[in-house]
């Protein structure tokens, strides 16, 4: 546990919540494009990789450690590409994982919001997100300046679990409370457990333990996206 009223000391994407999906799509077959706002460095956050936050699996741990140190991703989070620069219509998926610097940097972001809402709103993509990782869905509006996920079920960082970091009480906002307030039917499940929200092309994940789990979910949908447009492809031919 942080020490109560700590954020700052808490910076970067967390470990397994970028490491495990990461590792998913790209055993999938995904070509998959690290990106941040402005381009600026990922760091992953020291803390994420500690024995006591990862259910003290030194198995996990070591795995991700080898992972991070892979030239091909230490290059992808040293140099990612600019979030500006990149076209949603030329992704299946957007995928924003968790952390206490991207809860800072990309909550109610316009940047990530104009992006979410071309792909999912305008173009039907997929859209994931895990943890505070949820906080880049509130700036994603509809053409009419609506909530483009009003009344859709989500999963999220959940105040209590905030709280056992003890960052609830510094944090500047909760994202649960944004998110409700937002129109968010929001899902919250046991405490630090693995718990998956999908509804329908939107996929979210409670907290780092729900990363696996998050992942996979997003390649099933994919999955059926791809079979529902070789079924139609198939009917139009026929």
């Amino acid at each position: 546990m942080v020490p109560e009223g700590r954020l700052e000391a808490l910076w970067g994407v967390w470990s397994p919540e970028f490491v495990f999906p990461h590792d998913r799509f790209t055993k999938a077959g995904y070509e998959v494009v690290v990106a941040t706002l402005g381009g600026v460095p990922a760091p992953v956050d020291p803390a994420s990789l500690s024995l006591g936050l990862q259910e003290n699996d030194q198995a996990s741990v070591d795995f991700q450690r080898d992972y991070l140190s892979r030239p091909e991703i230490e290059a992808a989070l040293v140099r990612p590409a600019r979030l500006e620069e990149l076209n949603p219509e030329e992704f299946d998926v957007i995928f924003v994982p968790g952390g206490f610097g991207v809860f800072e940097d990309l909550g109610g972001n316009p940047v990530i919001g104009r992006m979410i809402a071309k792909a999912y709103g305008q173009g039907g993509r997929i859209v994931g997100a895990l943890c505070s990782g949820v906080s880049a869905l509130l700036s994603a509006r509809a053409d009419d300046g609506s909530w483009l996920f009003a009344g859709k079920r989500m999963a999220g960082f959940p105040t209590s679990e905030m709280a056992d970091f003890g960052v609830a009480h510094g944090a500047p906002w909760l994202p649960e409370v944004r998110l409700i307030k937002a129109g968010a039917k929001y899902v919250q499940g046991q405490k630090h457990t693995d718990v998956v929200v999908v509804d329908g092309n939107l996929i979210t994940g409670q907290n780092g333990a729900s990363a696996k789990r998050t992942a996979q979910a997003i390649v099933d949908q994919v999955g059926k996206a791809a079979h529902r447009d070789e079924f139609t492809s198939r009917r139009r031919a026929g």
